[in-house]
């Protein structure tokens, strides 16, 4: 017994020499300024990727991967500093390492990321940089039937901060809030019936009613709101100036005319109409004139955003396989796919910096009704973020403010 004691004793003593050499090491590795030798080809970039854009706060996983068969400290750098020495750390197959730093970012700034490691021969190693722009935080709203039937919510454009807008026994869908911070949503009753209502400091009115009125969209400056209704027969776009509350009928001679975007000055809508079985992209004025056609293709195309500078129109095709996000220029030209989403993608909106496209994209998964998730996309380098993951279906995204 007394032998035994001894031997787990010893055994003990050397782990702890042996833990405590490797911490020296590690120190050692870390301590002062590791010389910059630059960008090491024995070092890649997994994510995020160079030229990224993340709101304040949002924590991030930095991860690269190693071709060094050994190393001895291994730290991310944020401008010229050490920010997280100690990494989680995976070997793989063929003498490879996967690094991992999480790091959270602290103000809005540009960063330049880069992850330093030390060689059991002593040589510093770099990976290419990381360049990031941290942005002031923004918010999502969109409609969830997480809890049973749908509700809108609210969250962070980093998933962060979920909170539950509407609570009641219909379906509340497709918000959209104007800049006095007012929030239209299209409520949906069991027998079909949909109407427009107003939530206003906490208070709920009802604000267009009979029959099938649904997408309301607030302009830029809130004066009016679009929305889609059958009141003329089919399903097309009407305005409605709050101001006077007058409505007038924008769009006819479709089976179905929606999913609308408003341009920067207020003064056109993008929208994407059913006519003669087929969807295609759409452009018109305000007052009804001006239609023109900007995509003609067998193909679904619908879900037009219009950025807030005005320079291009997101859209979503079917015209490669499984629907993909666009962009093209407000005259239909220079279209150019940027998403590549297995299940596929749909309800493209800018944030309002431009930055940033949110989205919803299929998993093909979940207890929802198609298990649709929220993603952002940073368009510098098509990036994409998935920010939900319930299972349930998660749509109807628009920007909103706190």
């Amino acid at each position: 017994m007394g032998r035994r004691i001894i031997v787990l004793l010893i055994l003990a003593v050397l782990v702890a020499l042996e833990y405590g050499l490797l911490i020296y090491l590690i120190r050692q590795g870390t301590r002062g300024e590791a010389p910059a030798v630059g960008a090491s080809p024995l070092l890649s970039v997994i994510t995020p990727p160079d030229n990224s854009v993340v709101i304040q706060g949002q924590v991030i996983t930095v991860e690269v991967e190693s071709r060094v068969e050994r190393f001895i400290s291994a730290e991310l750098w944020v401008n010229g500093r050490r920010a997280a020495p100690f990494p989680r750390v995976a070997r793989l197959s063929g003498g490879k390492w996967r690094i991992a730093f999480t790091w959270q970012a602290p103000q809005v700034h540009s960063y330049a990321l880069e992850v330093r490691i030390t060689d059991n021969e002593n040589r510093h190693l770099v990976s290419p940089p990381i360049n990031l722009e941290v942005i002031e935080p923004l918010y999502l709203c969109f409609a969830s039937n997480r809890d049973g039937d749908y509700e809108i919510y609210r969250m962070r454009a980093d998933g962060k901060e979920l909170e539950k807008i509407t609570d009641n026994e219909i379906q509340d869908r497709e918000p959209s809030q104007a800049p006095d911070g007012s929030l239209a949503f299209a409520s949906y009753k069991q027998e079909g019936a949909s109407g427009i209502w107003v939530l206003r400091g906490g208070e709920r009115s009802l604000l267009i009613g009979e029959g099938i009125n649904r997408e309301p969209l607030y302009d830029p400056s809130g004066r009016y709101l679009l929305f889609v209704s059958n009141r003329a027969g089919g399903q097309e776009l009407f305005l409605l100036d709050l101001n006077t509350r007058q409505v007038r009928q924008l769009t006819q001679g479709n089976s179905y005319a929606g999913q609308a975007a408003w341009s920067p000055t207020g003064e056109e809508i993008a929208f994407a109409a059913l006519r003669e079985g087929n969807w295609d992209v759409y452009r018109i004025k305000r007052d009804g004139s001006g239609l023109m056609r900007l995509t003609e293709n067998p193909a679904q195309d619908w879900h037009p955003a219009w950025a807030p500078d005005g320079s291009k129109i997101a859209f979503v095709s079917g015209r490669e396989g499984p629907h993909q996000l666009y962009l093209m220029n407000p005259d239909g030209t220079g279209v150019e796919r940027i998403t590549e989403i297995a299940g596929g993608v749909e309800q493209p909106v800018f944030s309002p910096d431009g930055k940033l496209l949110a989205f919803v994209a299929y998993t093909g998964w979940g207890k929802g009704v198609q298990a649709r998730e929220i993603y952002i996309l940073s368009l510098k380098n098509r990036w994409p973020v998935r920010l939900t993951r319930n299972g349930y279906d998660d749509t109807d995204v628009s920007w909103c403010i706190k």
